[in-house]
């Protein structure tokens, strides 16, 4: 470029110089193609090196063609390019020589249009294969021949090789295989795993060995066979035979085979260890010989384990202690202290005196002692059981033959309490549970000072009722000057009383304390049984199973009483309580009530016969079971319930009955037998559902002290109602007049007689062997 300005500087001046030398009239001295002196603008004919021969004015090359000026003939330097074209003249470069990819004539950049073998056929430059698609490179399209591969990748084009394996190896890119394994085979290069095995399991591969086991071992893999499963004692998977080493239930803990039990001691398998199952015969087990120990017996007393039933019932502290059965009625409570009371019996009946006091004795002791000092051989003492507050537990009554009560225990909680020791054996109970009782106090001279008359029934532990009760001031025992008080107690509080209100008290409990209190009590069905051993003679036993072991009984029972050898002090003191043996309590209590009727109703004489009748009182098909005597006084009657006999009622000098042509039954109930003019309640009876209903009830009660009546009521659906005389009397001439006019058991027999039509059967006399 330097060059070509200096040529057109050289040109500029060589015009110059010949424009001041032609110019004619002038010498033309021009300046930017105009003389300075005649201002003849140069017309610029001729040019050489781009400037006018005339005046040497350099063209200006505004036009050119083929790359030269067409004013002056220049050929255009082309010093400058733009878009490939020289900005001077617009000739466009031919770009005959390239470098690094650009003309080197006008410096533009080859736009590699086309390409071969990786070379631009129009400046021969490489392509440098930036970028590869499907292997070829997106610029030249040259196919990249994967020179290089790095973990199965070109490293030239990317392309990821397909793999052909050899040997776990990749024969075009030299690849390992990563191995992915089934069943021991890659799935992708097809070798087989060469196996490394932990605990039987390949690490490589996952497969499990085959094992092949060597006592226990295998030779494979090396792995100790678990023996998870046996079949007889034998590994189903070694074919290990178990050692039985331990067992469990009967069953080797190891294989689980179970033990043949071929030895046993004591009822334990020598063996295993376990205890034999038992297969009793006769209480003994046939397969290891033990007999069974009953340790366990179901609700009907059978043992769950050899099914022998136990029937001995030895009961203690409320259950048997072999079969663990409730005590029916909790007698075994008290097999301590009857145990105690007997020992100290015997002791005084031996020795006459009182045993040493013991210093830590039982609590039941001291009452113990207080009855036992009462005791004197002329006296037979023991016990008996009778639940009398219908708690379903029996209370423990020491009482004399006699019937008269020396002390009462209960249980509550199923602990044994002491209730009372009745004073002088001064106890007495009736057959609806309540206790009566008095209570003395004497002064110095044995005269009696103070008396309480007690009317309680059990509640707990306590005797809970009302007492009545006299006092004389002076200790004389008279009524003369001095004063005397009558007391009432009702729940703990005293109130002082006139002596009619005392005689009221007095004629209400005169049943209890002033007729046969130990006739009361003997009705009560106490059992006694003997402190001291007793020697019974009976040779009958008394059975009330059917109606005919009921007459065959009345039969005994009317060869022990009949034809005026009873003694009614004697029966009450209790004479004839062995006169029979008894398989139980009830068929005790029957004998007892039986008998005693049967011979209270009236003296008995050697025309008088006993026997029974049937009849159907009702009308329902069954004939009752009467038991009467020729004058057919009515003893007691039976009924049959599921064929089996159930007394209904009896009957006695206080409580006697009649019955009538419809089977209805009369009684009559006297607070003082025989004695018409005093209180009496009548009652008529029709048996319905098996058992004796109360349809007419009424009576009357006297002044305190009298035989005047004061008092009419009847009873109505258990309600007591205050009723006139007037319709006392109606009632007395519809019911009781129609036996006449003399009200007892005497004209009641013979309304019977004359009206039941009742057969009477006599009772053969049944003589004790």
């Amino acid at each position: 470029m330097k060059k070509i300005w200096t040529i057109a500087v050289a040109l500029m001046l060589i015009l110059t110089a010949v424009a001041f030398s032609s110019c004619g009239e002038c010498e033309h001295n021009y300046e930017n193609g105009k003389c300075t002196e005649c201002e003849l603008v140069c017309e610029h004919s001729e040019y050489a090196n781009g400037a006018c021969k005339t005046c040497g004015t350099a063209c200006a090359h505004t036009e050119y063609a083929n790359g030269a000026c067409k004013t002056c003939g220049t050929a255009c330097a082309h010093t400058e390019y733009a878009n490939g074209a020289c900005k001077e003249c617009g000739t466009v470069c031919t770009h005959e020589e390239y470098e690094n990819g650009a003309c080197k004539e006008c410096g533009t950049v080859c736009t590699h249009e086309e390409y071969e073998n990786g070379a631009c056929k129009e400046c021969g430059t490489v392509c440098t294969h930036e970028e590869y698609e499907n292997s070829a490179c997106k610029e030249c399209g040259t196919v990249c021949t994967h020179e290089a591969y790095e973990s199965g990748v070109c490293q030239e084009c990317g392309f990821v090789c397909s793999h052909t394996y050899e040997t776990g190896i990749c024969t075009v890119c030299g690849v390992v295989c990563s191995h992915t394994f089934e069943d021991g085979t890659c799935t992708v290069c097809g070798e087989s795993c060469v196996h490394d095995y932990e605990e039987g399991v390949c690490s490589i591969c996952g497969v499990a060995c085959v094992h092949s086991y060597t006592n226990g071992t295998c030779s494979v893999c090396g792995v100790v066979c678990s023996h998870s499963e046996y079949d007889n004692g034998i590994c189903k998977e070694c074919g290990f035979a178990c050692t039985h080493e331990s067992y469990e239930n009967g069953a080797c803990t190891v294989c689980n085979k179970e033990c043949l039990h071929n030895s046993f001691g004591n009822g334990i398998c020598k063996v295993c260890g376990t205890p034999c199952s038992h297969n009793y015969v006769n209480s003994v087990c046939e397969i290891c010989g033990t007999a069974c120990s009953h340790d366990s017996y179901d609700e009907n007393s059978t043992c769950e384990a050899c099914g022998k039933k136990c029937v001995s019932h030895t009961y203690e502290n409320g259950a048997c202690d072999e079969c663990g059965k409730a005590d029916p009625d909790g007698r075994s409570y008290y097999n301590d202290v009857v145990k105690a009371y007997r020992e100290i019996i015997f002791y005084k009946n031996t020795y006459e005196e009182l045993p040493p006091e013991e210093a830590e004795a039982p609590f039941y002791m001291e009452a113990l002692r207080q009855v036992a000092a009462l005791y004197d051989p002329s006296i037979e003492i023991g016990y008996a059981f009778k639940d009398i507050n219908n708690d379903g537990s029996a209370e423990l009554i020491l009482i004399g033959r006699d019937s008269r009560l020396y002390a009462l225990f209960t249980v509550v909680d199923k602990s044994v309490k002491v209730v009372r020791v009745f004073q002088n054996g001064m106890g007495y109970l009736d057959r609806t549970g309540m206790v009566f009782y008095n209570v003395k106090e004497l002064d110095s001279l044995e005269i009696q000072i103070h008396l309480e008359n007690h009317m309680t029934r059990l509640v707990g532990d306590k005797l809970v009722g009302f007492e009545y009760s006299r006092t004389d001031l002076d200790g004389d025992s008279t009524t003369e000057e001095d004063e005397i008080f009558y007391i009432i107690t009702e729940d703990g509080t005293r109130t002082e009383i006139t002596y009619d209100e005392y005689k009221i008290y007095q004629n209400y409990t005169y049943e209890y304390y002033w007729g046969y209190p130990t006739r009361v009590t003997k009705l009560s069905n106490l059992r006694f049984m003997p402190a001291l051993i007793e020697q019974i003679t009976a040779t009958k036993t008394a059975d009330f199973s059917s109606y005919e072991k009921i007459i065959e009984t009345f039969g005994v029972m009317w060869a022990e009483v009949g034809n005026a050898k009873f003694v009614k002090s004697a029966w009450a003191a209790g004479d004839y309580d062995n006169g029979m043996l008894f398989n139980s309590d009830e068929d005790f209590y029957m004998y007892n009530a039986i008998i005693g009727s049967a011979t209270l109703l009236g003296n008995t004489g050697s025309t008088t016969k006993y026997g029974h009748a049937e009849k159907d009182l009702n009308g329902d098909g069954v004939n009752e079971l009467i038991l009467l005597d020729s004058k057919q006084s009515v003893f007691a009657i039976f009924t049959l319930v599921d064929g089996k006999p159930v007394l209904l009622d009896n009957y006695n000098d206080i409580r006697y009955a009649f019955i009538d042509a419809d089977g209805l039954i009369h009684v009559i109930k006297r607070i003082i037998p025989a004695d018409s003019k005093k209180d009496f309640e009548y009652s008529v009876y029709k048996l319905e559902n098996n058992q004796l209903v109360a349809t007419v009830v009424f009576g009357c009660e006297c002044t305190a002290g009298t035989t005047t009546q004061d008092t009419w009521y009847k009873v109505e659906g258990g309600v007591r109602t205050d009723i006139s005389k007037d319709a006392f009397t109606e009632l007395y001439d519809q019911y009781i007049k129609i036996i006449g006019t003399t009200i007892n058991n005497t004209n009641a027999a013979k309304y019977t007689l004359n009206n039941a039509g009742l057969t009477l059967v006599e009772i053969e006399k049944i003589e004790e062997e």
